[in-house]
């Protein structure tokens, strides 16, 4: 039905007059209001669709908005979740760099620990081999000078039980020069012979030499020097006394007899 047909029949119309029929003039009063009813019906139907579909496109535009921010949501959420998946790979990875460093370090710092340890471990070995060699090179000097000594002593003994007293001439002629005066040992008596009179003497006419002894240098190894023990002579007339020394270079006072 198109919006102006009734209005405009109930405009137009004309009814025929018959007697005893309606009045008129109500009919038209009627007629007027009905028409005047269904134009302002009918505007209000167009308000109303224009609303309506005024609404339609602002609930078209907001769900397009919606749309669009529930996309930039899931995006966002998509791009945060990417982000906190990133972060905890990172993280994750950092971690395990950091404990496969840590571990490399705590394992360098262990070896190098070890490798201290032993390297003074072997200097405290090597002290201990220097020290018992010390201590066995001491050893042995010791019983070399010992030995030494008691050969020393036995040499000792040999040497006192075998000196011999030569008994030489009490008196020993002496020659005389143009001005000499004869003269005596005991007095001044013109009488006695012009001789000078020597008491005995006693001569050691030889001593074997003790054995060498093994002498240690500076550096405390032996055979660093290896000498005999010095010897001490002394003339008397035309005989020669031997003596041997014991005593060590370091503190022996060097001594020997021999002589009236």
């Amino acid at each position: 039905v198109e919006e102006n047909d009734i209005s405009h029949d109930l405009d137009e119309v004309d009814f025929p007059t018959k007697f005893r029929g309606y009045d008129p003039f109500e009919v038209d009063g009627m007629l007027e209001r009905a028409r005047r009813e269904i134009l302002d019906l009918r505007s209000r139907a167009r308000t109303a669709d224009d609303r309506a579909q005024s609404a339609e496109e602002q609930l078209d535009v907001e769900l397009t908005a919606a749309r669009q921010a529930h996309g930039e949501a899931n995006a966002v959420l998509a791009t945060a979740k990417e982000e906190a998946d990133r972060e905890v790979t990172d993280a994750r990875a950092e971690a395990e760099r950091l404990v496969a460093a840590s571990e490399t370090e705590i394992r360098e710092a262990i070896e190098s620990g070890r490798n201290q340890l032993l390297g003074e471990l072997a200097e405290l070995e090597s002290r201990r081999d220097k020290t018992r060699s010390s201590i066995e090179l001491a050893e042995l000097q010791m019983a070399a000078h010992r030995d030494r000594l008691l050969s020393a002593i036995e040499d000792l003994r040999s040497l006192i039980g075998g000196l011999t007293v030569v008994s030489l001439p009490t008196t020993l002629e002496m020659p005389a020069g143009p001005d000499s005066k004869p003269s005596t040992f005991g007095g001044d008596d013109p009488g006695e012979s012009s001789t000078t009179g020597v008491g005995p003497v006693g001569v050691v006419h030889h001593i074997e030499p003790l054995l060498p002894v093994v002498e240690t240098g500076n550096s405390g190894d032996p055979g660093d020097t290896i000498a005999e023990l010095p010897r001490l002579t002394e003339e008397t007339g035309d005989d020669t006394v031997v003596f041997e020394t014991f005593f060590s270079e370091e503190g022996g006072d060097r001594s020997g007899t021999g002589g009236p």
